[in-house]
């Protein structure tokens, strides 16, 4: 008797001390979500604009002639390439820099 009175009373002390520890960080978690839902809000604007300037950029890449496939045949790009560099184009430079973004995307 004296075993079932001391095994209910601890549980019951122990669903207090949650109950107070849940009353105490919500509080803390309602803050969370708050900032979380703010900063989501404040950023999406900026996510769709440079989603739009990423498409922009690959768009305006892929007229000049800067495609998946590589540098289009007949194209501003393959003109630009055979006057200005030839056979080769050097690594790192601007042109290689719109392959490499017209192939992968940027």
């Amino acid at each position: 008797m004296i075993l079932q009175i001391i095994q209910i009373t601890s549980q019951l002390i122990i669903a207090t001390v949650l109950l107070i520890c849940h009353l105490i960080l919500w509080p803390f978690q309602m803050t969370l979500q708050l900032i979380k839902v703010t900063v989501l809000l404040i950023l999406w604007p900026f996510r769709i604009i440079l989603s739009l300037i990423q498409y922009i950029l690959n768009f305006i890449l892929n007229v000049l002639g800067f495609t998946k496939q590589g540098v289009a045949r007949d194209s501003s790009a393959s003109r630009y390439q055979s006057i200005r560099y030839g056979g080769s184009v050097p690594q790192g430079s601007t042109f290689s820099k719109f392959q490499s973004y017209g192939a992968n995307g940027a």
